[in-house]
């Protein structure tokens, strides 16, 4: 009888480290990391990077209709953003944004953006 409870018992243990690696192993595979340009250039491999965007110099690719862009990232490295979407309708409000994707060449391919505003909810307003 002790026996089959301690059979049990480790049956249930490994069953269990079982799942919890197959969860980490699902999670880790989701988690893209924040990097510089450089960083991403090294990497090969999809990461993010935040930058400041050259509202200037936005544009649409004939022919492909991609929004592309110039950023710079946190270290003053430029580069020049191919966005595969449209332009989010926030953009030229942004104050940052976060590219999401990685290098081609001579530039960062992004098949994701986060655009980061300014607040609305300003300190100092006074409940106005």
């Amino acid at each position: 009888m002790a026996k089959k409870k301690t059979f049990g018992l480790v049956a249930g243990i490994v069953i269990m480290a079982a799942m919890a690696v197959v969860v980490l192993i699902s999670f880790s595979g989701s988690l893209t990391p924040y990097v510089t340009l450089e960083e991403a250039r090294q990497r090969g491999t999809t990461v993010q990077v935040a930058g400041v965007p050259d509202f200037a110099s936005q544009r649409y690719e004939e022919g492909t209709n991609d929004f592309m862009f110039e950023m710079a990232d946190h270290v003053g490295e430029k580069v020049t953003v191919r966005f595969l979407g449209a332009k989010p309708s926030n953009f030229d409000d942004a104050t940052n944004v976060v590219v999401i994707g990685k290098y081609s060449t001579d530039e960062f391919v992004a098949k994701k953006m986060l655009v980061k505003c300014p607040s609305k909810y300003q300190a100092g307003g006074g409940g106005k």
